[in-house]
């Protein structure tokens, strides 16, 4: 309400998402990291360099700061053993601290919000993955090709979806912003749900560009700048 702006009724669960994402990140900086790390990670950093390290880095290290912001956490937080001071860090710390899981948090804050649909073909992906997972494996081919779902290319791939199929061979997370061209570091407000072949598009699509911008992609990976560079003066 406060933003003055309409919202489609079908996309306003993320529109408010978006904004509450764009508010918290004012101060962060995007790059072309996947996760920027919170306090924790930076205070190991530099135990790991050697460089000296603070009050705050020493309070993260031993558990009685905030892994993220680095503040002291409360009585209350050290007694429920967290490692978060309140739920934004909280929130803010799965999705940009990486780790473990990083993946797992990211996708379960996504489908939160979209249910597995997705961005751009609008496709219910998650609803095609649970209806061909309750199907028996021969009747499972009959059920995508009615979905008018785009196989995998090799045979080897087709029969491994027909036998075993998992969530993410039907919806991905993808980052709006490629990481490679700066996305990363990011929260919710760079992310979407894609469905697999749409994921696959848009990949293609990246990796062309990049190559024609020699940028920093080489065979199907991201590189960091500063490898690109150590590769053209090598």
């Amino acid at each position: 309400k406060e933003s003055c702006r309409s919202f489609p009724c079908g996309g306003l669960a993320h529109s408010a998402a978006k904004i509450l994402s764009a508010v918290s990140q004012s101060n962060c900086q995007q790059g072309t990291e996947r996760y920027s790390g919170g306090a924790k990670e930076r205070a190991l950093k530099k135990r790991d360099d050697g460089d000296p390290l603070n009050e705050q880095d020493v309070s993260v290290l031993d558990g009685t700061g905030c892994a993220w912001c680095g503040e002291q956490l409360s009585r209350a937080h050290k007694r429920a053993k967290s490692v978060y001071c309140n739920q934004s860090c909280a929130e803010e710390g799965r999705l940009r601290r990486g780790g473990r899981f990083a993946s797992k948090n990211i996708r379960t804050a996504i489908f939160a919000l979209e249910g597995g649909q997705c961005s751009l073909c609008n496709v219910d992906a998650q609803q095609i993955y649970e209806q061909v997972l309750a199907l028996q494996p021969s009747e499972r081919l009959n059920k995508l090709l009615g979905a008018k779902w785009k196989l995998p290319r090799s045979a080897c791939a087709v029969q491994k979806l027909l036998n075993n199929p998992k969530e993410g061979d039907f919806w991905q997370v993808d980052h709006i912003k490629a990481v490679s061209t700066g996305g990363g570091n990011c929260g919710l407000e760079n992310l979407r749900t894609l469905c697999v072949p749409c994921h696959q598009r848009e990949t293609e699509k990246l990796r062309s560009t990049l190559k024609l911008q020699g940028g920093p992609w080489e065979k199907g990976k991201p590189r960091s700048e500063e490898a690109r560079k150590r590769k053209q003066a090598d």
